[in-house]
């Protein structure tokens, strides 16, 4: 009887252990096949902090939009990314109510992704990070808005791909990035 529980106490312990290394080597959620965010103005980094926060954090009382030409003239950025099939995604960004200095610009939509999955012939490996421009468009009108569908960097394998970034240039400059407003 002991000799059984020893026996099975053993088994246990190597199928943990085999799950564990499992996990530590590819883990993804059950679900996650829609991303939805705002697009908001890009500002420049504070590096000269001149004041504090009311908790206490440096801050700039100065600062400057990464894009001083193109903004919000009192609109609003949307951007949705769906997974259509394996390896296939959609996309949808609106910017509405741009100021005059977007007009007929094109602005293009970047990702900087890390993919973990399988990949590499079947086997699951990570793929190096990309910045990746999966769209654009051109304002007209003071509206910017693309759809359409788009392959990430990697390849049409399974796995997380993982947002380090997203943003939208106008030229070399960042106009927008991803983020909230509190009012």
């Amino acid at each position: 009887m002991q000799r059984t529980i020893v026996g099975l106490a053993a088994i246990a312990l190597g199928l943990c252990l085999a799950a564990g290394s499992a996990h530590a080597q590819f883990n993804t959620p059950f679900k996650g096949k829609q991303f939805k965010g705002n697009l908001m103005t890009a500002y420049n980094p504070c590096t000269a902090p001149d004041t504090t926060t009311d908790d206490s954090v440096a801050a700039c009382s100065t600062f400057t939009r990464s894009d001083s030409n193109c903004g919000y003239g009192g609109g609003q950025g949307k951007i949705q990314l769906k997974t259509q099939t394996v390896g296939n995604y959609d996309a949808r960004l609106k910017l509405v109510t741009l100021d005059a200095g977007c007009e007929g610009k094109t602005l293009t939509f970047h990702a900087v992704v890390r993919r973990t999955g399988r990949y590499c012939a079947g086997n699951i490996c990570q793929v190096q990070d990309q910045d990746f421009q999966f769209g654009s468009c051109v304002v007209m009108r003071g509206v910017c808005k693309f759809g359409g569908q788009f392959v990430w960097p990697g390849g049409p394998g399974t796995g997380n791909t993982e947002f380090q970034d997203m943003y939208v240039k106008d030229g070399a400059n960042r106009a927008f990035d991803i983020g909230l407003v509190h009012n």
